[in-house]
């Protein structure tokens, strides 16, 4: 018999800033930003492009996960029709301790990190992650493919997936 999908109950996380303003994690003044940034770079491998602060695609991006924790997100990665950004949590003091959550993101809202990606430029096929939020730690909580590239429609046929779970929605 099939079994039964994981449960995860989805945390409630403080709104972000306003559409155009950047949040700024507590405690991160010039010296703190420059060395998480240091730490952010360490962890990827990153070769001093991505990470380089005085370039748009270099800037870190947070938003309040609650109780002194900041989900931080950078640019990553970049490919010919595809793009990711990583994201890890952090405490909002130093410490910070930057756990990585994924390297393949490319949105985040309301607690969710999604990360879409074309199989190959046409956009006929894709892939598809979810990682939501359970109030500790974002957990797997989605992810299915649209099946082999052929021409079918836009955006794939029909969805495959290759893991479930019951997500319960966040509780004021």
């Amino acid at each position: 018999p099939p079994v039964p999908a994981p449960v995860v109950q989805a945390a409630p996380v403080p709104p972000d800033e306003p559409a155009g303003r950047a949040a700024q994690a507590p405690a991160l003044d010039a010296r703190g930003l420059a060395a998480l940034r240091s730490e952010l770079a360490r962890q990827t491998g990153d070769d001093g492009e991505l990470f380089a602060a005085d370039t748009p695609e270099g800037q870190l991006s947070f938003h309040p996960l609650g109780q002194g924790r900041w989900l931080v997100e950078a640019l990553c990665w970049r490919a010919a029709y595809n793009e990711g950004s990583c994201y890890w949590v952090i405490q909002g003091r130093p410490p910070h301790r930057p756990e990585r959550v994924t390297h393949l993101g490319n949105a985040y809202v309301d607690g969710v990190i999604m990360a879409d990606h074309k199989g190959r430029g046409l956009g006929d096929c894709m892939d598809h992650d979810d990682w939501t939020w359970n109030g500790q730690r974002f957990v797997h909580t989605s992810s299915y493919t649209t099946g082999l590239c052929r021409l079918v429609t836009p955006g794939g046929a029909w969805q495959l997936p290759t893991w479930v779970t019951e997500v319960k929605a966040a509780r004021p």
